[in-house]
């Protein structure tokens, strides 16, 4: 049960990922449910580390451009992680695109978990999406939905430890 209680990841061992998991990993986004089956999420899998490196840098040169941005111009991003998925789909779908790529998200963060890794749901892409964009061949007609970085963590990863500021109420 302690795998449903993780936390984000921000420092990863260089080491690479095996290829058995780094499939179950994007086997576990593709079985996550889609609206009406549509299976629309396109799962870009990244290794090649100069190749994120220079996105990184990109993407940390475009925000510092950006007022409202810059002060998070300096943030790692994928904190030289082994192994980045980019999530895309198609424009036609991105009413519903949006959560469908959170249940993908969820279970691969879940699966990598399970297979003795960290992860890191890499949001601020989308403040400075063009190196992303680049990074992955965006087309016109496709969206750039959210990355989730992954790789073995340096210490080992709390479970549990947070504290809860959302509310719940219940209706009997």
């Amino acid at each position: 049960m302690d795998h449903l209680f993780r936390r984000s990841c921000r420092q990863f061992e260089p080491t690479a990922i095996e290829q058995d998991k780094i499939k179950a990993i994007v086997k576990a986004g593709q079985f996550a449910p889609t609206g009406r089956n549509n299976q629309e999420i396109t799962f870009h899998v990244i290794t090649d580390q100069a190749l994120l490196q220079k996105t990184v840098s990109a993407t940390q040169d475009a925000m510092s451009k950006i007022p409202e941005h810059a002060a998070m111009a300096s943030n790692a991003i994928t904190y030289k992680a082994p192994l980045v998925i980019t999530m895309t789909s198609k424009k036609e779908f991105s009413k519903w695109s949006q959560y469908d790529c959170g249940f993908a998200a969820q279970n691969m963060i879940i699966a990598a978990d399970l297979l003795g890794l960290g992860a890191l749901p890499i949001g601020i892409m989308k403040r400075a999406p063009q190196p992303w964009e680049h990074l992955v061949g965006l087309k016109e007609d496709e969206d750039l939905l959210l990355s989730v970085a992954f790789g073995y963590p340096v210490d080992k990863l709390n479970y549990g430890n947070k504290e809860i500021r959302s509310q719940v109420i219940y209706y009997k």
